[in-house]
C-alpha cells in the first residue's frame, strides 16, 4: 500500500472546506458589501424603497446562495422601468393618465429604469470574488 505525505491533513482541510464556513463567512462579506451599495444606489423619495433593502443566505450541504432584494411591490418597477422605457421592451407602449392624491391628473409614458442592485452587484463582483479566494486560502492555510 502506499503512502501520501501530509494526506491526513489535506483530508482535514478539505472536510473543513466542505463544511462551507470559509465561503459562508466570504458570502456574509458580500451580502454587506451589496446591500449597502444597493442602498446608497437607490432613489429617494421617501425612504421606504432604501429601508426595505435586506439579504439572506440560505446554506445547503452542497450550495450557499445569498441575495440581496426589497419586498416592495413597487421596486421591480424602478428598477426596470415602466412604459415604453421598461427593459426588455417589457412596459406598455402608449401613454397612461393617472390622478395623484391630491386630485391632480397627470399623463406619463413611464420610467427610466434605475438597476440600482444590479449595478452595486456589477460593481462589487470582483472583490466579492476575491473575498470567497481569500477566504478559502485562510481556511486550507490555517493551521
Amino acid at each position: 500500500m502506499a503512502y501520501i505525505d501530509g494526506m491526513k491533513k489535506l483530508n482535514q482541510r478539505l472536510y473543513k472546506l466542505a463544511e462551507g464556513k470559509a465561503v459562508a463567512d466570504a458570502m456574509g462579506k458580500c451580502l454587506a458589501l451589496v446591500e449597502g451599495e444597493s442602498k446608497e444606489n437607490c432613489p429617494v423619495q421617501t425612504g421606504e424603497l432604501r429601508r426595505s433593502i435586506t439579504s439572506r443566505m440560505k446554506q445547503e450541504p452542497t450550495l450557499i446562495q445569498g441575495e440581496v432584494f426589497s419586498d416592495k411591490e413597487y421596486a421591480v418597477y424602478v428598477h426596470q422601468g415602466t412604459g415604453i422605457y421598461a427593459e426588455n421592451g417589457d412596459g406598455r407602449d402608449t401613454p397612461w393618465h393617472y390622478q395623484d392624491a391630491d386630485g391632480n391628473w397627470h399623463t406619463t409614458i413611464g420610467q427610466h429604469p434605475n438597476p440600482f442592485m444590479e449595478r452595486a452587484l456589477d460593481e462589487n463582483k470582483e472583490k466579492c470574488l476575491q473575498y470567497i479566494k481569500d477566504s478559502i486560502r485562510r481556511e486550507i492555510h490555517d493551521d
